[in-house]
């Protein structure tokens, strides 16, 4: 029997971003937010090693996903992979290989595609993973759902997705007005309900797990979030499993 594809963020939100994704023989990490210490610790909490990565899959270069980057790969030999315009508003300090905006990669038995999304970065992108037994994606750091994440998405049986804000808690927090209308714009992030009417969708393709992601600590909770996704699966008549990714602390 083939193992399906293992999803498992190991930090989240705005204090740094790292998810473990493990299928086909491949080991990867998309994005290094926190510190190269940080990572390797939650690796071996998981019973990993940095040694076993076949590959670092970045979706931009804001620091909260590369952060700890320069310190973990460096003279590695890791494979870091990175759009052409994320490289360029990167300057890292070792190689990288630059990709268009939607490219393929193979890593052992595990096809990694990327997809363009909608964010305030050089160029901000979400993953699929794809063996012979099955599908699984990640997408964070998005304004809105863009045609590409639909059809790149569909058919996941896993899917990480950004549930980052609850409207009216943003509407009424602790940030400036300039902060705000950021992250409420089209180049921004997802609210809790424009993520669990996604969610909604794919349950409909044939998803069975979510994964809410980056979650906002000064404007989300994780128990709004999950509330939000639960019920709109629930109200839609789909059974799925709801949970969220552990939030990265400073």
């Amino acid at each position: 029997m083939i193992e399906e594809i293992k999803i498992m963020p190991l930090f989240s939100g705005s204090g740094g971003n790292c998810t473990y994704v493990e299928g086909g023989g491949a080991r990867l990490l998309i994005d290094a937010g926190v510190s190269a210490r940080r990572i390797r610790r939650a690796l071996a909490l998981i019973g990993r090693d940095f040694a076993e990565i076949d590959g670092v899959f970045l979706t931009h270069e804001h620091k909260d996903h590369i952060g700890g980057l320069t310190v973990l790969c460096k003279n590695s030999g890791v494979p870091v992979h990175a759009t052409a315009q994320s490289l360029r508003a990167m300057s890292p300090a070792f190689a990288v290989q630059a990709h268009p905006v939607t490219y393929s990669v193979q890593v052992q038995d595990l096809l990694v595609t990327s997809f363009p999304l909608s964010h305030d970065s050089a160029c901000c992108v979400g993953y699929t993973f794809q063996t012979a037994a099955g599908k699984a994606g990640v997408m964070t750091d998005t304004g809105f759902i863009t045609d590409e994440a639909v059809a790149a998405m569909v058919g996941c049986q896993t899917a990480l997705v950004e549930s980052n804000h609850d409207p009216d808690q943003l509407r009424n927090g602790p940030y400036p007005a300039y902060l705000k209308a950021r992250i409420a714009s089209a180049k921004g992030h997802l609210s809790n309900k424009a993520c669990a009417d996604f969610c909604a969708f794919l349950a409909g393709k044939g998803a069975k797990r979510f994964i809410l992601a980056h979650l906002s600590k000064e404007n989300n909770t994780p128990d709004a979030a999950y509330r939000t996704a639960e019920q709109t699966l629930i109200a839609k008549g789909y059974d799925a499993a709801v949970e969220c990714a552990p939030v990265a602390v400073l």
